[in-house]
Parts: structure tokens; C-alpha cells; sequence
């Protein structure tokens, strides 16, 4: 409930909504993109049964116990790192409840890598390369995963247990970690990550054609922003989001959430009183990226400038997106 109430504060007034960390600007958890549209996007999923998950790279399967579902905020649909083809992520929360900050995320997760094996690595030797880090109470132990000789590290750096198993010339990494806030019995999680399975070619879906979206430029986002803050219209703005939101204050902390999230609080934050006004032009450039200026009141509270960031969407056929809130320091 703590972290809720200071992810509402942002929205509503100049707190910052995580711990403080001490760098010029915040530099916003990466978050993948995909289409945006009037309401909110349903998952990049795939379902060939109930429970099935198959992965949007078409190269493995789990079976979901519900609630678990893929974090669109958490998981990379387009890795930066070209050896990556895949890394998801897997939460037990709503997305509505979903959130992650600076120091991490407070739920328990299950986690996907696939990754490029050029070497022809074994398992353990991958591990031992330091591709999933180091722990000093890390084990290594031989196991068995989707019928494959695999190995099972154990108190790895950040997560209770990983397994590594290799297919050709991909290698996979399957774990688990522990939220601050745990709530899954690890059995759950064992289950989930055991029923692990590499697809077969015969096996990947068929691609769906998708249409071209529509282009939309950041001259359009800056002007939907500045008409849809000025109608205090939260679904309009929506339209114009990224599917993740990041937002944060200068020498000081962020967070990240997924857009539905993002939008309840701003229809909280505009029944609270509080007003913004865009300056849609010009849309200025800093090392952060493209941004328009903002102006945040709200009754007996200090007005703040805040700036709106926007990028060119790769994940959306190129359409510019607005993805990060940045409160900017009172004048001294």
C-alpha cells in the first residue's frame, strides 16, 4: 500500500516516487512497446489452450497458473542486445496493482531468457561465463528440463533457482525470484517454470499479418497531449501512451507501470483537482530525448513544470508514443 500511495503522489503532487538515487536525470526502467491504441493492449499472447502460454518469439511454451500473466512492462518484445531473442517476464498481479521502481520490483516473478549460444556452449559453462551473474552462495547442480540435460543454479543474484538448458544453437535461462513483497508459495513457481518446452518448427504458430499502423508523428502526440490534459480527458490520452509509463524527478528516483495503471491514476489525480496545461511547441531535445513542456497545479499545492517525453516507437511501425513524465527541479 506504501509504494501505491507514493505512486499516486507523483501524479498528484511534486513527490518523488521512489527512493532517491543520485544522478543528474533519472534514467527510466527500459520498457518494451507495442501498438497503442484507444484503450490499453491486450497482451502479445498467443493461447493454443487454457493455461498455454507461447511465447511472441515463437520459441517456447509455459503452462500459467492463473493468475500469472506476462508483464508487457517487465518483459522486451525487441531486445536492444542483438544475442537476445527473447526475455519475458511473468507476474501474479493485475496490471492495474503492477509497478516497479528504481530498486526493482516488489512482486514475485518468473523469468524467460533466450539468448543467442554461437559458442555452443554447455549449460554450465554459460553459467560459469558470468552470463547470469555471480553469487557467493550460488550452486550448481545437474538437472533434467523439457527432457534436456539442463543445470540448476541456486541462489543466483537475484533469483532463488534458474535453469539453463541449451537446443541447438539457443540457450535458455527459466527462474524465479522473490518480491519484497512475497505472496507465492515457490512450489507455484516451480511448477510454472518445470513446464518449460522448446518449441519444435512444426510446432511455432503461423505468423498473423497485422496492418500497417497508421503513421502518427510527434507533432500528433504533442497536440493530442495538449488537448486531451486541457479536457482533463484520461482514455484520449491513452490513445497516445506507450503500453509501459515511466516516471520520475531529477536527482531522484522513478517508476514504472503498465498504461492502465497510468491512466487510472491520472483520472484520480483529475478528480483530486488537479489541472495541466502542454505547451505543445516546440518539442524540445536534451539527452533524455524529445519532450514537450507541462505545466501541473492542483489547489494549495506548488505548480511544477513537467516535462513529456515522446519517442519514435520501433515496436509500433515507427508512430511516436509519449512514454515518461519528468518533474524538473523548482527554479532556485
Amino acid at each position: 500500500m506504501r509504494h501505491g500511495l507514493l505512486l499516486a503522489a507523483l501524479l498528484l503532487g511534486g513527490c518523488v516516487c521512489a527512493p532517491a538515487a543520485t544522478t543528474a536525470s533519472p534514467t527510466p526502467t527500459a520498457t518494451p512497446s507495442a501498438s497503442a491504441s484507444t484503450t490499453p493492449s491486450a497482451t502479445p499472447t498467443s493461447t493454443t489452450a487454457a493455461g498455454t502460454f507461447i511465447s511472441p518469439s515463437g520459441l517456447y511454451r509455459l503452462t500459467l497458473v492463473p493468475p500469472w500473466r506476462r508483464s508487457e512492462c517487465l518483459s522486451a518484445t525487441s531486445p536492444g542486445d542483438q544475442r537476445i531473442l527473447a526475455f519475458e517476464s511473468f507476474l501474479a498481479v493485475r496490471e492495474e496493482d503492477e509497478f516497479s521502481t528504481d530498486i526493482g520490483s516488489p512482486f514475485d516473478e518468473i523469468f524467460v531468457r533466450a539468448e543467442r549460444n554461437t559458442d555452443l556452449l554447455t549449460p554450465r559453462a554459460w553459467i560459469q561465463s558470468g552470463k547470469l551473474g555471480q553469487s557467493s552462495t550460488q550452486t550448481l547442480e545437474d538437472a533434467t528440463l523439457d527432457a534436456k540435460p539442463a543445470v540448476l543454479m541456486k541462489n543466483g543474484p537475484g533469483f532463488i533457482a534458474a535453469y539453463v538448458v541449451a537446443d541447438r544453437s539457443i540457450i535458455y535461462a527459466i527462474g524465479y525470484r522473490r518480491g519484497f513483497n512475497s505472496t507465492i508459495d515457490p512450489a507455484v513457481m516451480e511448477r510454472i517454470v518445470t513446464s518449460f518446452h522448446v518449441l519444435a518448427d512444426n510446432e511455432r504458430p503461423s505468423p498473423t499479418p497485422t496492418p500497417a499502423p497508421a503513421p502518427r508523428s510527434a507533432e500528433a502526440v504533442a497536440d493530442a497531449l495538449a488537448d486531451g490534459f486541457a479536457r482533463k480527458d484520461a482514455d484520449a490520452l491513452a490513445a497516445v501512451m506507450a503500453p509501459c509509463m515511466s516516471q520520475g524527478a531529477e536527482q531522484a528516483g522513478g517508476s514504472t507501470m503498465p498504461r492502465v495503471r497510468f491512466v487510472a491514476e491520472l483520472k484520480r489525480s483529475f478528480a483530486a483537482g488537479v489541472a495541466v496545461t502542454v505547451q505543445p511547441r516546440p518539442i524540445e531535445t536534451d539527452n533524455s530525448g524529445s519532450f514537450v513542456r507541462s505545466t501541473w497545479t492542483q489547489p494549495d499545492q506548488q505548480t511544477s513544470r513537467r516535462d513529456l517525453y515522446l519517442r519514435n516507437d520501433r515496436n509500433d511501425g515507427g508512430r511516436w508514443v509519449w512514454h515518461l513524465v519528468l518533474v524538473r527541479q523548482p527554479p532556485r
